[in-house]
């Protein structure tokens, strides 16, 4: 909105408002600029604002880093099969399986 009364014009189809401060609540009409989503997307990566978390710095994550170690040593150790290590660790049996063949938590060794 801040744009558009500053400008006296609607957004163009296509194109968004971007804010060059990186204050998203910012209005001040000479930090809006617009652009291309994917101009946004480039402005992210360009200033190290593409936080991907990983592990346990994921809010989602029900394992630790040593909990994975743990799972796949027990797996190498005893041979026994996903169900069995699941119920073991009181997780999900694609959780286990997941960690046991590196689709998930690839970053620990």
């Amino acid at each position: 909105m801040a744009w558009i009364l500053a400008n006296g014009a609607e957004v163009p189809d296509g194109l968004n408002v971007l804010h060059k401060c990186d204050n998203r609540p910012c209005c001040n009409p000479v930090h809006l600029v617009l652009g291309t989503q994917q101009d946004n997307i480039d402005d992210m990566y360009a200033k190290g604002r593409n936080r991907n978390p990983r592990g346990e710095s994921c809010g989602k994550s029900v394992l630790t880093e040593k909990l994975v170690r743990e799972i796949r040593d027990y797996r190498h150790k005893t041979g026994l099969g996903y169900k069995t290590i699941a119920r073991h660790f009181g997780v999900g049996l694609g959780a286990v399986r997941f960690v046991v063949n590196r689709v998930t938590w690839r970053h620990v060794d």
